[in-house]
């Protein structure tokens, strides 16, 4: 279920509501990446360093703008039973090493959580809502996703949403880190809801 009018806008699931990342909510995001970030840090290229409320804020405007103009989809993920948000979620065309299927670029899915609420199938229930959200008002029917090859619970999430392991490939230059290795592998899952 999503409402429709924008700046009210949230998509909502059986325990969560997903709302655009907007500026508004940097200070609460960025206090939870800060509480964990250092379960956040060996898997995340946003996760280099610990980002200032500022940094967050300025990612947030331009996130938010891309939002308004339906190029991508990061949603701040608030717990209903808690009244609080736990984390984000996201989709939209980033550079996952996937090929075009039949001309058609997958939305990369991407997803974290406060350490606090992980293992608990939050990610994947706001995963799973924002898909549906994106296919059903988007028409868009692939999707991927691009993690560490050895991030574990990143690979569950995939195979709770049904994504197919394809391959294990270079992560893109795009999301590699300057403290990373030279070479970092990834594991690409494609979902094809056709």
């Amino acid at each position: 279920m999503a409402s429709e009018n924008v700046g009210a806008f949230y998509i909502e699931t059986d325990r969560l509501k997903l709302f655009p990342a907007q500026p508004k909510f940097s200070k609460d995001i960025n206090g939870l990446v800060l509480d964990s970030f250092d379960t956040l840090h060996p898997w995340m290229s946003f996760a280099q360093h610990r980002p200032t409320v500022d940094e967050t804020e300025g990612f947030f405007k331009m996130v938010y703008e891309n939002f308004l103009d339906k190029k991508g989809f990061h949603m701040a993920v608030f717990l209903k039973s808690e009244n609080k948000f736990i984390g984000m979620v996201s989709a939209d065309e980033r550079n996952c090493p996937v090929e075009p299927i039949e001309g058609t670029i997958p939305y990369d899915v991407g997803y974290w959580l406060h350490k606090c609420y992980t293992g608990r199938g939050y990610a994947s229930e706001a995963a799973r809502g924002l898909i549906k959200y994106i296919q059903e008002e988007m028409k868009v029917d692939l999707f991927s996703i691009c993690c560490l090859e050895k991030n574990v619970a990143s690979s569950k999430v995939a195979e709770n949403l049904n994504f197919r392991y394809i391959s294990t490939s270079d992560l893109p230059l795009a999301h590699k880190r300057s403290d990373w290795p030279v070479r970092v592998l990834c594991k690409v899952y494609i979902l094809d809801l056709k």
